[in-house]
């Protein structure tokens, strides 16, 4: 797993590798089995630390696969949005539209 902060040091060097991965991803419609994969981690929450109850499981993806899903995600809001193909109450799944919102709007 690539950490957040050898992707920032290595910004230049690796971007275009990136993205003629995640062209190369989007043209056989392929996310890579490695990007799917987490390392599951226990975070302690409260009480006594000897109890496995008191700890919950974070999951930690790749952040080469983060970055690949914000990026498709801009892309296809941006479609979406631009070709007015939204429908003007949705506010789920949405930056900037709560479920307050819609409660509002209501």
């Amino acid at each position: 797993m690539i950490s957040n902060r050898m992707l920032k040091y290595t910004s230049t060097s690796i971007s275009k590798p990136l993205s003629i991965l995640y062209n190369r991803s989007l043209q056989e419609g392929i996310f890579p089995e490695p990007w799917k994969h987490s390392q599951v981690v226990p975070i302690y929450k409260k009480g006594e630390r000897t109890i496995p109850a008191n700890y919950r499981p974070v999951s930690l993806l790749s952040n080469v696969g983060k970055v690949f899903e914000r990026v498709l995600f801009k892309h296809i809001y941006n479609h979406l949005h631009i070709n007015d193909l939204l429908y003007k109450y949705q506010s789920g799944f949405l930056p900037g539209h709560s479920t307050t919102l819609q409660l509002i709007n209501i």
